[in-house]
């Protein structure tokens, strides 16, 4: 959901619908298995869709998102907009393997918190996980941030970028989709109700970025947080894969089982930079080990 009301400019449009389909296109691992949608609104009865809520080729989606028209609305009716989204498309109980998320981006103040507030907690009721982007422009303070964040699922899924930094923001965003899909609904502490082997094969080449790399070590360190992890239940190992000779354990599966070591082990990880990503390389050594 993409606010168009007036503080977002023409020169800026093209930024934001970067930011847009870079979220999808990392989304579609298997196009037979996601619908994306995309609405615009701003006014009351404004709201347009670009993309219906519907099973698109990666292809059509993002042309559908690269060819989204300059509209400026006046003020930014979320209220509305979230209700008239939640008659369309959340009417019926969501399948026990379906995953259903709003993602509300926007730059300035809801002329309607309340309504906004109140529909917000009917979609969470339903099952729908809400993220929100709050972008700060030129023309937008910081004081956006305490409304949007009431509106989010959790304060983890309250997120907030300066315009400027935009293009590389986008990894929180999926990050934070990832972990809404880590642990079942009705869990509260662990995510692994029975004993498992998990290991993490980690990107550490210049793909990433030095500035990214510390979030993805976060998301690992709240990842690891929620399993049950101990020397009957689940285990856990790490390696970080660049270049060839970088392509090495951080520790092995089931080499720490005190959740407080393996939180260390995670904070100490260091970025490698390589210039390639031996990914194949690094499931070739976790297979052979473990």
């Amino acid at each position: 959901m993409l606010d168009r009301s007036q503080n977002l400019t023409y020169s800026e449009l093209p930024k934001v619908i970067t930011f847009i389909k870079d979220i999808v296109k990392r989304l579609y691992t298997d196009p037979n298995n996601i619908e994306v949608g995309l609405m615009h609104y701003s006014d009351i009865r404004t709201a347009r869709y670009p993309l219906m809520l519907r099973k698109w080729s990666l292809k059509v989606a993002l042309d559908r998102i690269e060819y989204l028209r300059y509209r400026s609305g006046r003020k930014n009716f979320l209220g509305y907009a979230l209700k008239t989204v939640r008659k369309k498309f959340f009417k019926r109980p969501p399948k026990a393997d379906e995953e259903r998320i709003v993602i509300v981006l926007a730059h300035s103040e809801p002329a309607d918190p309340e309504k906004a507030f109140k529909v917000s907690e009917k979609l969470r009721s339903q099952g729908v996980e809400i993220i929100t982007v709050t972008i700060h422009t030129k023309k937008t303070p910081m004081r956006l941030n305490p409304p949007y964040r009431a509106l989010a699922s959790s304060s983890s899924s309250a997120h907030s970028f300066d315009f400027s930094n935009l293009l590389n923001s986008s990894i929180d965003v999926l990050l934070n989709l990832c972990e809404l899909n880590t642990c079942p609904k009705d869990t509260t502490k662990h995510c692994t109700p029975k004993k498992q082997d998990i290991f993490m094969v980690i990107d550490s080449s210049r793909s990433i970025g030095r500035s990214i790399y510390p979030r993805l070590r976060r998301f690992v360190r709240r990842l690891v947080n929620k399993l049950d992890i101990s020397d009957e239940r689940t285990h856990v190992g790490i390696l970080q894969a660049s270049d060839r000779r970088r392509t090495q354990y951080e520790m092995k599966l089931g080499e720490f089982t005190n959740p407080k070591v393996i939180e260390s082990v995670i904070n100490e990880m260091e970025y490698h930079r390589g210039y390639t990503s031996y990914i194949g390389r690094g499931l070739d050594i976790a297979i052979g080990d473990n």
